[in-house]
């Protein structure tokens, strides 16, 4: 029997919208319209398209229409970080499952959409309570591989949680017990990519500790470990790097951690108007700033500790943007942006402001693609060599009004243990090579 709650604290709902203006129209228009947002990340518009649309079903019974909307809206309501609201959708669709008598294997889905509710919305305990809730209710019939899967997202959890020793220890329990009972290759290397991650970050954090006996025998073991992984992916993947293991990865790219502007005419003239703009985007950002305009990732990236990693995305689609399709608030970055597109045939994939304030650590991460590179502007540098970042095996600093240029596919990270914070200009770009690679698609997938 399906408890009526899982958890009894009162959960946030949606933001108050009104959706009442579309109870005149067929429900299927409404419903085709908020897909249609959905398609095309236009998640403000398409969450209050939703919540017409459950208005109106939620007394017409659980029927499998509405179970896949609740599911569909949830997805939204992730895509505007509303986190909360996601679980409480999440929760409907189980109650809805239950009552239509549903699977283990379905009551599974949407309890590993909740836990990621929860851990996406850095709410770690709660997280860890779903994933004991769901062996509770499971345990009867949850399969070998169903307790893989869930002491994965359990790592996950941990590893989001700074407790790094226990995510890795965890994953592997995981991986012994799902990936001999799934032989898909994409999924078990999708797996030695993240346990490899866990172990490089928890390496990275045992190299800031005191050296004691047990710190020293620990890394020891870890960089054994780190070895195996990397040679048994490398072996089954595609990659020829093994610090460079993006989620899609096109052999035929120049591939660096670092890149010198002097070698890509196409792409010097770029780097030449972002420093032309330095002072103006930096006073832009300010302004952004004292909006609270900024957007705090929550992609479990950067350390929950201390400190944090925030965005402003020029031509994101949640933000409010012009006929151009760039921010109305961000008007400066907006001419630069025309500038740019007026000198290079490159495709500019998105740009924007990001900032980490003081002691935040960005853990080593990999981009999801080498189909694309970055610039970094300098806007606001803290002095004393105190802000770092690696890409590859190479550490270097940012400096006011200058540009980098980098493959963030390669394993990189980033430390600010400043008592101020760091702010650059990011400039995403296609990668210039693959126009002419073999086997060319205009999409590329692009996150960070």
């Amino acid at each position: 029997n399906l408890p009526q709650k899982i958890h009894q604290e009162h959960l946030v709902s949606n933001e108050e919208v009104n959706d009442k203006i579309y109870d005149n129209r067929p429900i299927q228009d409404v419903l085709e319209e908020a897909r249609e947002h959905k398609a095309v990340h236009a998640y403000n518009e398409a969450s209050v398209l939703y919540s017409a649309v459950l208005r109106r079903m939620e007394n017409a019974g659980n029927t499998p229409l509405y179970i896949d909307v609740l599911n569909e809206a949830a997805s939204v309501e992730r895509g505007r970080r509303n986190h909360n609201h996601a679980y409480e959708l999440h929760e409907k669709q189980l109650q809805a499952k239950g009552a239509n008598g549903a699977t283990p294997g379905q009551y599974l889905v949407t309890l590993t959409e909740m836990i990621t509710d929860r851990y996406l919305g850095f709410q770690f305990m709660e997280a860890l309570d779903t994933l004991k809730y769901t062996r509770d209710m499971l345990q009867q019939v949850l399969s070998e591989e169903a307790e893989g899967i869930l002491l994965k997202l359990e790592a996950l959890v941990h590893y989001c949680k700074d407790e790094y020793r226990i995510a890795v220890e965890t994953m592997a329990a995981g991986r012994r017990k799902s990936d001999k009972r799934n032989p898909e290759k994409q999924t078990v290397l999708s797996d030695m990519i993240k346990h490899k991650l866990y172990l490089t970050t928890e390496r990275a954090y045992l190299e800031k500790q005191k050296r004691s006996k047990d710190v020293i025998e620990r890394l020891s073991k870890i960089q054994e470990d780190e070895k195996t992984l990397l040679v048994d992916i490398v072996k089954l993947g595609p990659w020829k790097n093994p610090l460079q293991l993006p989620f899609q990865y096109n052999p035929h790219l120049t591939a660096r951690p670092w890149h010198n502007l002097n070698d890509w005419p196409l792409i010097n003239p770029l780097a030449a108007i972002l420093e032309t703009y330095s002072s103006e985007l930096a006073t832009e950002y300010l302004l952004l700033r004292n909006k609270n305009a900024m957007t705090k990732d929550q992609d479990c990236i950067q350390s929950s500790s201390t400190g944090a990693w925030s965005r402003f995305e020029l031509t994101a689609v949640q933000n409010r943007l012009d006929h151009t399709g760039c921010s109305s608030l961000t008007p400066m970055g907006c001419k630069m942006l025309r500038e740019i597109r007026q000198v290079t045939p490159v495709a500019i994939l998105r740009l924007g402001y990001s900032t980490v304030s003081p002691k935040t650590w960005i853990r080593p991460h990999y981009g999801s693609t080498n189909s694309k590179l970055k610039m970094h502007l300098g806007l606001i540098i803290p002095s004393g060599n105190c802000a770092s970042f690696r890409v590859g095996n190479t550490t270097t600093s940012w400096k006011e009004g200058t540009v980098l240029m980098f493959d963030d596919s390669f394993e990189h990270e980033v430390t600010n243990d400043c008592n101020e914070e760091r702010v650059v200009f990011q400039l995403v770009f296609q990668h210039p090579d693959l126009p002419r690679a073999p086997g060319y698609r205009a999409t590329v997938i692009d996150s960070h």
